[in-house]
Protein backbone atom coordinates (compact mmCIF):
# COMPACT_ATOMS: atom_id res chain seq x y z
CA UNK A 1 0.00 0.00 0.00
CA UNK A 2 1.38 3.46 -0.88
CA UNK A 3 0.95 6.63 1.47
CA UNK A 4 0.73 9.97 0.66
CA UNK A 5 3.40 12.26 1.89
CA UNK A 6 4.89 11.79 4.78
CA UNK A 7 7.67 10.63 7.23
CA UNK A 8 8.98 7.33 8.74
CA UNK A 9 6.80 5.82 10.83
CA UNK A 10 5.70 2.59 13.24
CA UNK A 11 2.06 1.49 14.26
CA UNK A 12 1.41 -1.85 16.10
CA UNK A 13 -1.70 -3.45 15.93
CA UNK A 14 -3.20 -6.13 18.11
CA UNK A 15 -6.67 -7.74 18.10
CA UNK A 16 -8.56 -8.35 21.50
CA UNK A 17 -12.40 -10.05 21.03
CA UNK A 18 -12.96 -8.72 17.55
CA UNK A 19 -11.47 -5.50 17.88
CA UNK A 20 -8.24 -3.68 16.51
CA UNK A 21 -5.96 -2.20 19.47
CA UNK A 22 -3.23 0.67 18.44
CA UNK A 23 0.11 1.26 19.72
CA UNK A 24 1.78 4.15 17.76
CA UNK A 25 5.47 5.07 17.42
CA UNK A 26 5.77 8.43 16.83
CA UNK A 27 9.26 8.02 15.51
CA UNK A 28 11.45 4.99 13.90
CA UNK A 29 13.89 4.82 16.68
CA UNK A 30 16.40 5.94 13.42
CA UNK A 31 15.79 9.33 14.15
CA UNK A 32 16.80 9.54 17.90
CA UNK A 33 19.63 7.57 17.15
CA UNK A 34 21.18 9.87 14.72
CA UNK A 35 20.60 13.26 16.96
CA UNK A 36 23.69 14.98 18.69
CA UNK A 37 23.32 16.98 21.83
CA UNK A 38 22.32 19.97 20.23
CA UNK A 39 19.84 18.21 18.39
CA UNK A 40 18.77 16.55 22.01
CA UNK A 41 18.67 19.82 23.65
CA UNK A 42 16.22 21.32 20.77
CA UNK A 43 13.58 18.50 21.58
CA UNK A 44 13.03 20.43 25.10
CA UNK A 45 12.82 23.79 23.75
CA UNK A 46 9.35 23.14 23.30
CA UNK A 47 8.70 21.82 26.62
CA UNK A 48 10.18 24.99 28.05
CA UNK A 49 8.16 27.25 26.00
CA UNK A 50 4.97 25.28 27.08
CA UNK A 51 6.06 26.48 30.55
CA UNK A 52 6.36 29.71 29.56
CA UNK A 53 3.30 30.28 28.28
CA UNK A 54 0.69 28.57 30.43
CA UNK A 55 0.17 28.61 34.19
CA UNK A 56 -1.59 25.90 36.64
CA UNK A 57 -5.06 28.23 37.39
CA UNK A 58 -4.70 31.12 34.72
CA UNK A 59 -4.21 33.74 37.81
CA UNK A 60 -0.91 32.58 38.90
CA UNK A 61 2.03 33.82 37.21
CA UNK A 62 4.00 30.71 35.01
CA UNK A 63 6.68 28.65 37.11
CA UNK A 64 9.74 28.74 34.25
CA UNK A 65 12.03 27.57 37.67
CA UNK A 66 10.72 23.97 37.73
CA UNK A 67 12.57 21.22 35.32
CA UNK A 68 10.76 20.68 32.24
CA UNK A 69 8.61 17.12 32.89
CA UNK A 70 7.93 15.92 29.14
CA UNK A 71 6.23 12.55 30.98
CA UNK A 72 3.14 15.13 32.20
CA UNK A 73 0.32 15.50 29.96
CA UNK A 74 -3.37 15.56 29.61
CA UNK A 75 -5.23 13.97 27.17
CA UNK A 76 -8.70 13.83 25.51
CA UNK A 77 -10.58 10.81 24.63
CA UNK A 78 -12.50 10.96 21.58
CA UNK A 79 -14.85 8.24 19.81
CA UNK A 80 -15.96 9.06 16.67
CA UNK A 81 -16.55 7.19 12.96
CA UNK A 82 -15.00 7.63 9.54
CA UNK A 83 -17.26 5.63 6.61
CA UNK A 84 -17.65 2.57 8.00
CA UNK A 85 -14.71 2.83 10.59
CA UNK A 86 -15.37 3.27 14.63
CA UNK A 87 -12.24 4.92 16.19
CA UNK A 88 -11.59 5.51 19.88
CA UNK A 89 -8.85 7.36 20.09
CA UNK A 90 -6.71 9.80 22.62
CA UNK A 91 -4.52 12.72 21.78
CA UNK A 92 -2.44 15.38 24.07
CA UNK A 93 -3.89 18.58 24.70
CA UNK A 94 -1.64 21.69 25.86
CA UNK A 95 -3.91 24.08 27.62
CA UNK A 96 -7.31 25.61 27.59
CA UNK A 97 -8.25 29.15 27.44
CA UNK A 98 -8.54 30.04 30.45
CA UNK A 99 -11.97 32.26 31.41
CA UNK A 100 -13.73 31.39 28.10
CA UNK A 101 -17.36 30.63 28.28
CA UNK A 102 -16.91 27.83 26.04
CA UNK A 103 -16.27 23.92 27.18
CA UNK A 104 -13.95 21.18 25.93
CA UNK A 105 -12.78 20.69 23.38
CA UNK A 106 -13.85 24.09 21.91
CA UNK A 107 -11.31 26.02 25.04
CA UNK A 108 -8.35 23.55 23.40
CA UNK A 109 -5.17 24.94 22.64
CA UNK A 110 -1.98 23.75 21.05
CA UNK A 111 1.03 25.17 21.74
CA UNK A 112 4.04 24.58 19.23
CA UNK A 113 7.36 26.36 18.63
CA UNK A 114 9.19 26.74 14.75
CA UNK A 115 12.09 27.66 13.38
CA UNK A 116 11.87 31.42 12.25
CA UNK A 117 11.24 32.24 8.49
CA UNK A 118 14.59 33.92 6.60
CA UNK A 119 14.13 32.92 3.64
CA UNK A 120 10.92 32.24 1.48
CA UNK A 121 11.77 28.68 1.18
CA UNK A 122 11.63 28.70 4.86
CA UNK A 123 7.91 30.24 5.04
CA UNK A 124 6.78 27.94 1.69
CA UNK A 125 7.95 24.24 3.68
CA UNK A 126 6.67 25.37 6.77
CA UNK A 127 2.78 25.74 5.30
CA UNK A 128 3.40 22.53 3.19
CA UNK A 129 4.91 20.18 5.73
CA UNK A 130 5.00 21.84 9.96
CA UNK A 131 1.08 22.64 8.96
CA UNK A 132 0.19 19.56 7.60
CA UNK A 133 1.07 17.60 11.05
CA UNK A 134 -0.44 20.34 13.55
CA UNK A 135 -3.78 20.11 11.57
CA UNK A 136 -4.01 16.61 11.47
CA UNK A 137 -2.98 16.46 15.03
CA UNK A 138 -5.64 19.36 16.39
CA UNK A 139 -8.57 18.47 14.15
CA UNK A 140 -8.73 15.00 14.72
CA UNK A 141 -8.99 15.93 18.63
CA UNK A 142 -11.32 19.05 17.87
CA UNK A 143 -8.04 21.68 18.80
CA UNK A 144 -9.75 24.99 17.59
CA UNK A 145 -6.67 26.94 17.60
CA UNK A 146 -2.92 26.26 17.68
CA UNK A 147 -0.77 29.25 18.92
CA UNK A 148 3.19 28.83 17.98
CA UNK A 149 5.98 30.78 19.50
CA UNK A 150 8.73 31.63 16.31
CA UNK A 151 12.02 31.08 17.72
CA UNK A 152 16.12 32.14 16.74
CA UNK A 153 18.30 29.49 16.11
CA UNK A 154 19.34 29.63 20.18
CA UNK A 155 16.00 28.89 20.86
CA UNK A 156 15.03 32.38 22.10
CA UNK A 157 11.14 33.19 21.14
CA UNK A 158 10.61 36.58 19.25
CA UNK A 159 7.02 36.58 18.32
CA UNK A 160 3.99 34.11 18.80
CA UNK A 161 1.25 33.67 15.62
CA UNK A 162 -2.36 32.35 16.40
CA UNK A 163 -3.14 30.02 13.53
CA UNK A 164 -7.14 29.29 13.54
CA UNK A 165 -6.64 24.47 13.01
CA UNK A 166 -10.41 24.97 10.14
CA UNK A 167 -8.43 27.24 8.40
CA UNK A 168 -5.10 25.20 7.92
CA UNK A 169 -6.11 23.57 4.69
CA UNK A 170 -6.11 27.25 3.20
CA UNK A 171 -3.18 28.38 4.84
CA UNK A 172 -0.99 25.00 2.92
CA UNK A 173 -1.53 27.60 -0.20
CA UNK A 174 -2.40 24.07 -2.47
CA UNK A 175 0.47 21.72 -1.04
CA UNK A 176 -1.83 19.41 0.71
CA UNK A 177 -5.78 19.22 0.88
CA UNK A 178 -7.31 17.88 3.90
CA UNK A 179 -9.78 15.83 2.41
CA UNK A 180 -7.11 13.94 0.02
CA UNK A 181 -5.80 12.98 3.91
CA UNK A 182 -8.54 11.83 5.00
CA UNK A 183 -9.31 9.39 2.29
CA UNK A 184 -5.85 7.64 2.96
CA UNK A 185 -6.77 7.26 6.48
CA UNK A 186 -10.37 5.51 5.38
CA UNK A 187 -8.08 3.59 3.14
CA UNK A 188 -5.38 2.57 5.46
CA UNK A 189 -7.69 1.51 8.03
CA UNK A 190 -9.68 -0.45 5.76
CA UNK A 191 -6.24 -2.18 4.97
CA UNK A 192 -5.48 -2.77 8.78
CA UNK A 193 -8.86 -4.51 8.60
CA UNK A 194 -8.15 -7.07 6.30
CA UNK A 195 -4.81 -7.92 7.85
CA UNK A 196 -5.02 -7.81 11.40
CA UNK A 197 -7.53 -10.87 11.71
CA UNK A 198 -5.97 -13.19 14.53
CA UNK A 199 -8.04 -12.43 17.66
CA UNK A 200 -4.83 -12.81 20.04
CA UNK A 201 -3.44 -10.11 21.96
CA UNK A 202 0.08 -11.95 21.87
CA UNK A 203 0.22 -11.30 18.01
CA UNK A 204 1.28 -8.07 16.70
CA UNK A 205 1.30 -6.55 13.34
CA UNK A 206 3.83 -3.96 12.74
CA UNK A 207 3.04 -1.19 9.83
CA UNK A 208 5.73 0.71 8.60
CA UNK A 209 6.84 3.21 5.93
CA UNK A 210 10.54 3.94 5.83
CA UNK A 211 12.73 6.96 5.24
CA UNK A 212 12.56 7.41 1.52
CA UNK A 213 10.09 5.52 0.74
CA UNK A 214 5.83 5.45 -0.16
CA UNK A 215 5.22 2.33 0.57
CA UNK A 216 3.47 0.68 3.76
CA UNK A 217 4.80 -2.57 4.60
CA UNK A 218 3.62 -4.86 7.22
CA UNK A 219 5.10 -8.18 9.18
CA UNK A 220 3.55 -10.42 12.22
CA UNK A 221 4.96 -10.47 15.36
CA UNK A 222 4.24 -13.06 18.47
CA UNK A 223 4.88 -12.86 21.61
CA UNK A 224 7.33 -10.89 23.63
CA UNK A 225 9.12 -8.90 23.90
CA UNK A 226 6.74 -7.10 20.95
CA UNK A 227 3.49 -7.70 22.38
CA UNK A 228 2.17 -4.52 23.81
CA UNK A 229 -1.26 -4.97 25.59
CA UNK A 230 -0.80 -6.00 29.34
CA UNK A 231 -2.46 -8.82 31.17
CA UNK A 232 -4.82 -6.37 33.32
CA UNK A 233 -6.34 -4.97 29.73
CA UNK A 234 -6.84 -7.92 28.40
CA UNK A 235 -8.87 -9.02 31.32
CA UNK A 236 -11.09 -5.73 31.34
CA UNK A 237 -11.46 -6.25 27.63
CA UNK A 238 -14.50 -8.62 27.86
CA UNK A 239 -16.74 -5.78 29.78
CA UNK A 240 -16.84 -4.33 26.46
CA UNK A 241 -16.72 -7.32 24.20
CA UNK A 242 -20.19 -6.40 23.05
CA UNK A 243 -18.60 -4.11 20.31
CA UNK A 244 -19.17 -4.86 16.37
CA UNK A 245 -16.17 -7.35 15.96
CA UNK A 246 -13.65 -5.73 13.36
CA UNK A 247 -13.96 -1.89 14.56
CA UNK A 248 -10.54 -0.64 15.41
CA UNK A 249 -10.43 1.56 18.66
Amino acid sequence: MRSVKAGPWLSLYSMVHGISVKLRHKKTGIEEKNMNSRELEMTYWGYKFEQYVTSVDGNTPPDTSQAVDNHEAYCSVVKTTLNNHRLLFSGEVDCCLYGCDKGPPANYIELKTSREWYTPNHEKNFYRFKLLKWWAQSFLIGIPQVICGFRDDEGVVSHLKSFDTLRMPKYSRGEWNGAVCFHFMEQFLTYIKSVVVEDDPSVVFLFERRPGSSEITYRKLKGPPDQFLPDWYIQEFPNVSNTPAGDPS
